[in-house]
């Protein structure tokens, strides 16, 4: 199978067992799949339809959606952020202010991200088929911090590990699910569901249920602390993405319940920070999981185990 069969294969999650089975045996390709919306935006501001809404602006190819359709999603769009602003609030810390977010559909093969200054990319495939992780992606572009400006060139590989192994990762994408979710409950509009979690009524048991697999417990130990899987930015991507995402979502919504929203919000802002300045370029340190630990009045093994007791009671 060529490396693009996979990548499609990959993010369709259409693929079927024999194919996931060859495709496995191929060494792992570290994914980058922001390297190329340079192109995607240049590529839909000159041939794509604009459609401009209260909150966001949407960018689609052209002839994928007639003026209903465009008019629809955008409305969708709208009510989403406007529940995600509500939600999330209003910090010194965010990059995004008042302006609206820009979404940017592609007919490419990557996976759906947030990127800088509120601009977000969604794969055409995940639209088509209702999976579409708008306002997952929204809630990333609201919790973001401001990054180096004035061309300063991306992290090579290893600093991007030392970076990843220094972040919680499950509050990343945790809440990001939780407050998308929640927002789309409050607005009454639809949010993609790209790994089959379910929502906030299913998640714990899905949870559960990815967990007591061979795999899932080799994931699992990555909820509630520092670091990621590695096959998480990898074409290894697609066989432990559902257990993480259903997982991080699940122990976010638990803690959640435990310090209540704002201060889980506020969380984001204490994740470690690049410095540039320096050579080597330094890291760090996390202040989320100590923060974490003073507001539960527990360390955080306690919370993690009484997090499995309760998502195992949910099978």
């Amino acid at each position: 199978m060529s490396f693009n069969t996979w990548i499609l294969c990959l993010l369709s999650i259409t693929c079927v067992p024999s194919i996931l089975v060859a495709a496995s045996q191929q060494p792992a390709q570290r994914l980058d799949w922001s390297a190329d919306d340079g192109r995607r935006i240049s590529d839909l501001h000159e041939h794509g339809r604009r459609t401009e809404g209260k909150m966001a602006v949407l960018w689609s190819p052209a002839g994928v959606l007639d003026d209903g359709a465009s008019a629809q999603l955008i409305e969708r769009l709208d009510k989403g952020i406007a529940a995600l602003r509500q939600l999330i609030g209003t910090h010194a810390w965010q990059e995004v202010r008042d302006e609206k977010l820009r979404f940017y559909v592609s007919d490419d093969q990557f996976v759906s991200h947030a990127t800088s200054g509120g601009v977000v990319l969604i794969q055409l495939p995940r639209l088509r088929d209702g999976r579409a992780p708008f306002l997952h992606e929204a809630a990333h572009a609201l919790l973001a911090r401001p990054i180096a400006r004035g061309g300063a060139p991306p992290l090579d590989s290893a600093t991007q590990d030392r970076l990843i192994a220094t972040r919680p990762q499950w509050l990343v994408e945790g809440i990001a699910d939780h407050l998308a979710q929640t927002a789309a409950q409050m607005a009454g509009v639809s949010e993609g569901d790209v790994f089959d979690i379910g929502g906030l009524g299913k998640v714990d048991h899905t949870c559960a249920t990815r967990l007591a697999t061979p795999t899932g417990k080799e994931i699992g130990r990555y909820i509630g602390v520092l670091g990621a899987p590695t096959a998480l930015f990898t074409t290894d991507r697609f066989e432990i993405a559902p257990i993480f995402y259903a997982c991080a979502f699940s122990y976010t919504k638990f803690l959640a319940a435990q310090i209540g929203l704002q201060e889980l919000i506020a969380l984001m802002a204490l994740q470690s920070r690049v410095n540039r300045a320096t050579d080597p370029i330094s890291i760090g340190p996390d202040g989320v999981l100590p923060r974490v630990e003073t507001l539960t009045g527990k360390p955080t093994e306690k919370l993690q185990a009484e997090w499995l007791k309760h998502v195992q009671s949910q099978r």
